[in-house]
């Protein structure tokens, strides 16, 4: 739940620390220093770092602002970014920004509705965009 407000968090790190789940928190490219600070009081795991200001999906590029990862200076925490990774160059942008993760989300989303029904074709659909994506092959 990476959206959960860290003015509202109590409860929310409390059942996750029960359950052995670190929290995650969401940070955009308009968080303040000052909520920042504060989301880093509550937050384990890695930090969630949006990539886009505005709704999820798909984007032709990245916003220079998530590449200049100011957050990475504040926490030993990793950061993953997520909101419209969807091509190589966005993969290969943020290795060079030496970002820890990828989040993909929406793309996989869209490959998925595309092959309801059809589990072999769905299968080929998403192992083929995951290697677009990272430049790997994998093998099933």
């Amino acid at each position: 739940m990476p959206d959960v407000p860290v003015e509202e968090a109590t409860p929310y790190v409390a059942a996750a620390k029960k359950v052995e789940v670190d929290p995650i928190f969401l940070v955009t490219q308009t968080t303040t220093n000052k909520r920042l600070k504060k989301i880093l009081q509550y937050a384990h795991g890695y930090l969630y770092l949006v990539s886009v200001l505005g709704v999820m999906g798909a984007r032709e590029r990245l916003r220079s602002e998530t590449l200049s990862l100011r957050v990475k200076s504040c926490t030993d925490l990793p950061i993953a970014v997520g909101f419209g990774i969807s091509k190589c160059a966005h993969v290969l942008a943020l290795q060079k920004a030496h970002v820890d993760g990828y989040i993909v989300g929406s793309a996989l989303i869209r490959i998925i509705e595309e092959n309801i029904g059809n589990n072999k074709k769905l299968k080929v659909e998403l192992l083929k965009f995951v290697q677009g994506l990272t430049n790997h092959t994998f093998f099933l």
